[in-house]
């Protein structure tokens, strides 16, 4: 479905902010959401993605109507990237009986390496699609992450609620990642408390990121609001080349709410978008209160 942000959107765990190293083993569960828009035809795609140590999961709106089917759509999107994908077989995936596991690896290129097998693991819990990756090396991490819990949204919220057994809470990075039109928004959340104001944490995650900005411009901070009327700073980032080439802009996001840092980046996917059609679609996104 949707993919990562073609601009870098910075490590928030490389930021100057205090957090704790280290946290109790525990149940994780999303900090980020997002509501029903007003107008229904601009429901966006949702992706929930999870970085635990090595493994990443994903659980999005499940696109095909079979497992199955899942499993060679992904397969297909991989053979084009020049991925080679052994035959899947049935497995047991996040505590669900029916599922499929495949090993894919990165073809040799020229005189590149052939990449580091990966193991993928499918399932389809209710409505939702369910994947872990992991380095095939490590595949008892995957093994031993069970079980996955994921409830439908209580509405107006279009974002299920999903708890993962964590060893480490404070080691979970969460995206969520939503896309209408032509527009992705990716909004990240930092794994534990900060203890900077929205002012710092705004200045020390883009400072953290000016080495990957590369040829692109990066507008003074502008006081703003999000998630629901909380202060933040908003920049503007214009990617440009030479003569001819394409200028893309994209819109940043960042402030402390509740306690979390919080970033969100929205661009325009296949076109230029204005300030307007950013804000319209950051404005579905919002916290989730603890349980």
């Amino acid at each position: 479905m949707t993919g990562m942000p073609t601009w870098s959107p910075g490590d928030l765990e490389a930021s100057s902010y205090q957090r704790t190293a280290t946290g109790p083993p525990g149940l994780y569960r999303n900090k980020l959401g997002a509501v029903q828009p007003a107008d229904s035809r601009l429901t966006p795609e949702i992706s929930l993605r999870f970085s635990v140590g090595l493994m990443q999961v994903i659980v999005e709106n499940a696109t095909e109507p079979s497992l199955d089917q899942l499993v060679k759509a992904s397969g297909r999107r991989l053979r084009r990237a020049g991925y080679k994908c052994m035959p899947p077989y049935p497995t047991e995936v996040a505590g669900l009986a029916d599922g499929r596991g495949r090993t894919s690896v990165k073809k040799r290129k020229f005189r590149q390496p052939a990449g580091e097998p990966l193991l993928q693991l499918f399932a389809m819990p209710g409505p939702y699609s369910l994947l872990l990756t992991v380095p095939e090396a490590q595949a008892g991490l995957a093994r031993n992450l069970a079980p996955v819990r994921i409830d439908p949204p209580a509405p107006p919220a279009i974002v299920p609620i999903t708890s993962i057994p964590v060893p480490d809470l404070s080691a979970v990075t969460e995206q969520l990642i939503l896309t209408v039109r032509g527009i992705r928004l990716t909004a990240m959340i930092t794994s534990e408390p900060v203890t900077a104001s929205s002012d710092q944490f705004a200045l020390s995650s883009l400072q953290s990121m000016a080495s990957r900005l590369g040829n692109r411009a990066v507008s003074e901070g502008q006081p703003d609001t999000f998630l629901g009327g909380q202060y933040c700073i908003r920049h503007t980032f214009v990617l440009g080349g030479g003569t001819g080439s394409a200028v893309r802009s994209e819109y940043r996001w960042a402030g402390v709410v509740a306690g979390y840092g919080v970033q969100v980046f929205v661009l325009g996917t296949r076109t230029i978008i204005d300030a307007e059609n950013a804000r319209r679609l950051m404005d579905y996104v919002v916290l989730i209160p603890p349980s």
